[in-house]
C-alpha cells in the first residue's frame, strides 16, 4: 500500500507540516535542518529532537542562521526543544528553507 493511496496509484502522496524536518550533517561538522514545509512568517518552529536534555546532538548550539537570510534568526534551546522564531518580514523563498546549527 502506497502512502495516501492504495495499490495502483500512480504517485505516493505526502502532506507535511511544520513540525516535519529533516536533517544532515555538513563537512563542516554544521548540523543543518530542513523543513519540509515554508514556514508562515512569525512562526515558531519547535524541534522537539533538539532538547537540551535529548541526548541526539551533543555539542552545545552557538549559533543558528537560516541559509539566503542575512539577518540573524531568534532562537532559543530549553526542555521542549529547539525553538527558531521564523522572521515577520518578506523573505524569498518559495518551497523550503535550511537552517544551520553551529
Amino acid at each position: 500500500m502506497l502512502p495516501g493511496g492504495g495499490l495502483g496509484s500512480r504517485q505516493a502522496e505526502f502532506r507535511f507540516d511544520s513540525s516535519d524536518f529533516r536533517f544532515t550533517v555538513g563537512k563542516n561538522n554544521a548540523l543543518y535542518i530542513f523543513s519540509l514545509v515554508l514556514p508562515k512568517q512569525g512562526t515558531q518552529l519547535v524541534i522537539k529532537s533538539l532538547a537540551t536534555d535529548a541526548g541526539y546532538f551533543k555539542q552545545r548550539i552557538k549559533r543558528v542562521s537560516l541559509l539566503g537570510y542575512s539577518k540573524s534568526v531568534k532562537w532559543k534551546q530549553d526542555a521542549d526543544g529547539l525553538k527558531i522564531f521564523y522572521p515577520q518580514n518578506k523573505i524569498p523563498f518559495s518551497t523550503s528553507v535550511v537552517f544551520k546549527i553551529e
